[in-house]
């Protein structure tokens, strides 16, 4: 059995997802960030673990966000609002590649009526964009 291993890097939000998401106005509260050297170099740290006389050497921080601390976030049902279909009680789902707001087939007459979804290659991805929209649709 083959598993497949996530590079460190790839379960946190990227320097450039923090800072959108900054942007936006999300709280950025994790405990570590993303220190970028002259080089360009991206290295994930525990907040305040550099000394001063090694600082300078980094010339950008920012906090960042784990894959965990992204899934905490998302509200677990939104209230969708469809001309064709109504008001919904929509759900929250999450997979290995994707985010998904669904209404299910309980509630839904014909089956699974999806909302909402973003599906990207890493979940890390996947959870950026929905909460990228979901703060742009001012859900959470």
């Amino acid at each position: 059995m083959t598993t497949n291993k996530l590079a460190l890097k790839d379960q946190f939000l990227s320097l450039e997802q923090a800072k959108e998401l900054q942007e936006l106005g999300v709280d950025i509260y994790g405990n570590l960030e993303i220190d970028i050297d002259d080089n360009g170099f991206e290295t994930i740290e525990k907040v305040g673990t550099f000394a001063s006389d090694t600082f300078e050497y980094y010339k950008k921080s920012i906090p960042t966000l784990s894959v965990a601390e992204m899934i905490e976030m998302l509200p677990m049902d939104i209230e969708a609002k469809s001309k064709k279909y109504g008001n919904q009680t929509v759900y929250l789902s999450i997979d290995r590649h994707s985010v998904m707001y669904f209404v299910s087939g309980q509630e839904f007459e014909r089956g699974l009526y999806i909302y909402k979804s973003f599906e990207k290659p890493l979940l890390r991805d996947a959870l950026f964009e929905a909460i990228r929209w979901l703060k742009q649709n001012k859900l959470i």
